[in-house]
């Protein structure tokens, strides 16, 4: 049975009985081995700006999607218009992408194999797609479209490790939301032309917009202010309000956001010490270098 007085100093070992709980710190050194802000990592503005311009770029393709779907309803544009913009611009982003990732452009069999059955399929559902949902209300498929582009932004994959994130869901939510606005529409055609955009959209941008950021990073952080820039001008065509209001909103995502998160990171504090809990790490036999003393602002020192 343990003693009720402890020994001076104990030793934290627990293959020796010394009269005291196995988590037993002494009090003259409990407080002592308080750490404060440990391996903190504090970011610079400009680090967050950067961090936020992947948020305003699918902010800017969400705004982008609806907007053409706003022009096509409207007749501003025609399907061919849709069908042949998007193609051409498709062709030339995986060119760009094949160029950052690969050493030759030509696009291999499974890839042109891949657009071909995109296309096809597309083509082929698409009468179905004009009268999928036309017994439902627009009011009802408007609301739905806009719960279903919000997940989309929601779970989205920004880089950051999440247990929200999903592609795979975020992809799906928007290929629905495209759906059920191809039904509002006064063709099939139009239909296959509004699912060939959200295929460029929210399909192919994605992995191009991950290349850019690995492979070109002074490229990429200009990406965001052209999305803006063009968004812009398609909401203006509709209405200026609106496009004044959409330019404010994304600022103070992109500016006012970064400013107040680097503002804060002086109040933030953590603290380490012997009432850490243990972590027991992954054995690295040909690493030299020891994990990092007092644990990270993550949690405490690995064992």
């Amino acid at each position: 049975m343990a003693n009720s007085h402890p020994a001076a100093h104990s030793r934290r070992i627990l293959w020796k009985s010394q009269g005291t709980p196995d988590n037993h710190t002494d009090d003259d050194v409990f407080l002592r081995e308080l750490r404060t802000n440990v391996n903190l990592r504090t970011y610079r503005f400009s680090e967050a700006v950067t961090g936020s311009a992947v948020l305003i770029q699918q902010i800017c393709l969400v705004v982008l999607f609806t907007t053409i779907y706003a022009f096509m309803l409207e007749g501003r544009l025609s399907a061919w218009e849709v069908i042949t913009g998007f193609s051409v611009t498709l062709v030339a982003l995986h060119l760009v992408y094949r160029s950052l990732t690969q050493d030759h452009l030509a696009p291999s069999r499974k890839e042109l194999h891949t657009f071909l059955v995109i296309y096809g399929f597309a083509f082929g559902i698409s009468p179905i797609l004009s009268t999928l949902t036309k017994s439902v209300s627009t009011d009802t498929i408007y609301s739905m479209v806009a719960g279903m582009l919000l997940a989309n932004l929601a779970v989205h994959d920004y880089g950051p490790r999440a247990m929200v994130v999903s592609q795979a869901f975020s992809l799906n939510a928007a290929f629905a939301a495209a759906v059920c606005l191809a039904s509002r529409l006064s063709s099939p055609l139009d239909a296959f032309a509004l699912i060939i955009a959200a295929a460029g959209i929210f399909g192919l941008w994605p992995p191009m917009r991950s290349a850019v950021k690995e492979k070109r990073p002074r490229h990429f952080v200009w990406i965001a202010p052209a999305l803006v820039l063009a968004d812009f001008l398609l909401i203006a065509v509709i209405s200026r309000f609106f496009a004044v209001l959409f330019v404010l909103f994304l600022a103070g995502i992109g500016l006012l956001c970064p400013a107040l998160f680097v503002y804060l990171q002086r109040y933030k504090t953590t603290i380490h010490g012997p009432w850490d809990e243990a972590v027991i790490a992954p054995f690295d036999p040909t690493s030299t270098t020891p994990p990092p003393v007092g644990g990270t602002d993550d949690g405490p020192t690995p064992l």
